[in-house]
Order: structure tokens, then sequence, then C-alpha cells
């Protein structure tokens, strides 16, 4: 969608989903993020280089044309206004993620937010979040959940949490999802398994959508019959519910 009728006030947000492993595009997108993607000339988004692939990928006519403002955790000291300034010229604008779908455990909430001020309409697009793909796949409760985000990183404080959270689920009857640094998988998987409750099921989705996903849910002595799976530095969604 390229310049429009600013009498007509239809410019919209895209938030564009991306890869989170397999970069097969009919296995991750429909046709109609193809169609989106290619009339849009901006992007704001999470990676630059992932966006140019995800565009080349969609067939845009010329991915150098595309104009592309990268905005992360590096960034976030850019003026909003700035970023959303398309819209003023009766552009519509693309949010891309690096990696599954926008503001879900992704930068951008708040240049969405800004856009329902600014009476712009928010169009989600379908695609893959590891999230949501590990919640159906955990068999924990997907009528009741909560995702954490990032555990505490100081260690008695992701201790605290950790129990905390056992017990809420078990209390309310809600599994609780969360996520960690790569490279303190292993660690924080150990540290899971010397805390929780035997009983406590609990899961893991490691590499979902890449070649050999490790998606297991074993209660918490089950877990410790065995040798633990690889998961170190591999994007990994951690479920629990204490039953």
């Amino acid at each position: 969608m390229g310049a429009l009728d600013k009498n007509t006030h239809s410019v919209y947000l895209y938030l564009i989903p991306n890869y989170i492993g397999s970069e097969r595009w009919e296995g991750n997108f429909p046709e109609e993020n193809r169609r989106i993607i290619c009339s849009l000339k901006y992007f704001i988004a999470e990676d630059i280089k992932a966006c140019k692939k995800l565009l080349k990928d969609a067939g845009y006519e010329d991915v150098s044309s595309a104009q592309i403002e990268e905005y992360n955790e590096h960034h976030f000291y850019k003026d909003i206004d700035h970023l959303l300034h398309p819209f003023n010229e009766g552009y519509s604008v693309g949010l891309v993620s690096e990696a599954g779908c926008p503001v879900i455990a992704d930068p951008g909430d708040e240049l969405v937010r800004t856009a329902h001020f600014r009476n712009i309409r928010v169009v989600p697009l379908v695609g893959p979040n590891a999230i949501i793909l590990a919640i159906m796949a955990a068999g924990l409760s997907g009528n009741a959940f909560t995702f954490h985000g990032y555990l505490p990183i100081e260690g008695h404080e992701k201790v605290r949490r950790i129990k905390e959270i056992e017990q809420f689920s078990y209390h309310k009857r809600q599994s609780q999802f969360f996520i960690e640094a790569p490279y303190r998988n292993q660690k924080i998987f150990s540290l899971l398994l010397q805390i929780l409750h035997p009983d406590t099921l609990l899961s893991i989705a490691c590499d979902i959508q890449h070649t050999n996903p490790v998606i297991l849910t074993k209660r918490v002595y089950e877990w410790k019959k065995n040798p633990l799976p690889d998961i170190h530095k591999k994007p990994c969604i951690f479920g629990l519910l204490k039953v």
C-alpha cells in the first residue's frame, strides 16, 4: 500500500511476523503477508538484516529502496513521532520482528499504543510465535496461563520467583511459562529440577520449527531419571504446572 488519499485516513500499522526456525516461506506465512509486505515502503524493524531477508523472501521488488528504521533495546531513545512520521504523509508502515511476532516478548508495544491513540488501524498478521506454539504443545493448561518473560537474574530472587509461580500455578490451576537467555538455559533447567516439587509438570520447547526440536513435558522426578537434553544456547520456552 503506497501513498494514499489523505482524506481516506486509510493508513495502517501492520504487525509482521518473521521466521523462528524454518526459513521456508510456505511453512510460515499466508500469501496475504506477501502481498502486504510488497505493498509497503516504510518499515520499523527490530533487526534490519532480518527484515531485509524477509522482504527478499517475500519477493519485494527492490529491497534497497525500502525505508527501514531499526527499533530495539539499543534504539529506544528514538523519537516515536519520527518513527511514525510516514503516517502523516499517508503511508502505511510495517512493524517487523527479528523472530516470531512483533510485541510478543519483543519491542514495539509503545509504537502500537501510540498508533491506537492516533486512531491508526493496527493489523496483526498471521505467523509463527514460539510462545504460542510452546503453550499448544506443552499439555499444561491452555485455558489459563501466564507468560512471565525473563525471570530475575539474581540467584536468590530467581529462586524466590520460581517458587512463587509454582505455588500460584497450583492454587489457580494456571500454567506458567517463561524464557531465559539461551546461554543460561542449562543452568536454569538444573535449578528447576532442584527446587520444584517432584510431581510438578515441567515442560520445555526448544528449537521450535528447527530441524531437531525438543518438545517434552514430564514430572520433575521423571526428568531426574534420565540424561537432560542439550538446550544450551538454543531458544527455549519453559513451562510448569503444579498439580
